[in-house]
């Protein structure tokens, strides 16, 4: 099976771990602020608190992100495209080729800073988005996108 871009940590981190550390930033301020007023010491520990918290915080949130991206993987079988996801609650998506009605390539802000993109994937019957591969390499969605199209029998061109 296939695994996402190293870099879809990032992507999966993105604005999640951007209001992580905006709400943690005013806790560590008013921590540092509060410090040096607490007398007999207790200050230090306030000021060291209010440092490591965010540190530990963020340190926590990107080592989840990590496990969540490793654990999503997929692969071209010779009948369908295999999608397997989750950490605690595994998911396994199989969309047979001959149903896939179309394969669209998108990237949201942050994918676009990263340089990723996401594979979204439509079916025949259906006109929600039946799965997704998300965090690829731009090169790599245009390659993967046009081999699911040659293989569910429809040929699009461009993006």
């Amino acid at each position: 099976m296939q695994k996402l871009h190293s870099r879809a940590v990032w992507l999966f981190y993105g604005w999640k771990g951007i209001i992580v550390v905006l709400f943690t930033v005013p806790s560590s301020t008013i921590g540092i602020l509060a410090g040096p007023a607490i007398g007999d010491g207790d200050g230090a520990v306030v000021c060291l608190a209010a440092l490591v918290f965010p540190i530990f915080i963020n340190v926590l949130f990107f080592v989840w992100n990590l496990i969540v991206s490793k654990m999503y993987k997929f692969e071209l079988k010779e009948r369908e495209l295999s999608i397997e996801f989750g950490v605690f609650d595994k998911e396994n998506i199989n969309i047979p080729f001959a149903r896939i009605q179309n394969v669209n390539i998108y990237r949201s802000f942050w994918a676009r800073v990263l340089g990723l993109s996401e594979l979204q994937i439509q079916t025949a019957g259906s006109s929600n988005i039946e799965g997704k591969i998300p965090a690829l390499g731009k090169e790599d969605a245009e390659k993967i996108r046009e081999d699911l199209l040659s293989r569910a029998g429809t040929r699009h061109e461009g993006i």
